[in-house]
């Protein structure tokens, strides 16, 4: 899974301040997953993830130079984060087929879940008012998923693909872990703050 988003926040002093974020998620059903529906294995808990909207509280606790090469001194923040905000995430629909008294996987629909996050991460200077930062993310949510009950279509013969009979709602929490990597810009400058 891949993705972009961006970030705006606003420190009220040096270590601590606000960050609004949005992440959009190119992300698509593996084919792994189709195989594993196809064969029979209830996939209604396999969700697909496609963005996060979100805000953090922010600290940087940590600062500090570092010497790049023996050439230049880089100077680094630390920071954590916690925040909330709603994470978007495909999941499986059925269409109940009242001939054959079974469901029938139709499409992927879109639903929303209230998120929880943390993250870590570093800033690097390049100058006084661009840095590259990079950081860890994980967001959990909660979310409730449809775990398919199959019976044989042929008692004469059990390896035959069996359908979907009943559909058992179920709450189960879920974890995205992100690596992040991206470009700071600071208005105004170090030197205007």
């Amino acid at each position: 899974t891949s993705g972009f988003g961006g970030r705006i926040g606003y420190s009220f002093r040096e270590n601590i301040g606000f960050e609004l974020t949005l992440l959009s998620l190119n992300s698509s059903e593996k084919d792994a997953t189709k195989d594993l529906r196809n064969g029979g294995v209830s996939t209604g808990s396999l969700l697909t993830p496609k963005g996060y909207t979100g805000i953090d509280f922010m600290w940087t606790p940590i600062f500090g130079k570092m010497s790049l090469l023996n050439k230049s001194i880089v100077p680094f923040d630390v920071y954590f984060q916690i925040g909330a905000g709603t994470t978007s995430v495909l999941v499986q629909d059925y269409n109940y087929d009242s001939v054959n008294l079974e469901y029938l996987p139709s499409k992927t629909i879109e639903k929303s879940a209230p998120t929880i996050h943390f993250g870590t991460g570093q800033i690097f200077a390049i100058t006084r008012s661009v840095s590259f930062r990079w950081d860890f993310s994980l967001n959990n949510y909660a979310l409730e998923t449809k775990d398919e009950v199959r019976a044989s279509t042929n008692s004469a013969d059990p390896a035959q693909v069996k359908k979907i009979v009943r559909l058992d709602p179920r709450s189960s929490a879920f974890n995205n872990l992100f690596l992040n990597f991206g470009v700071s810009i600071y208005f105004p400058g170090a030197g205007g703050r």
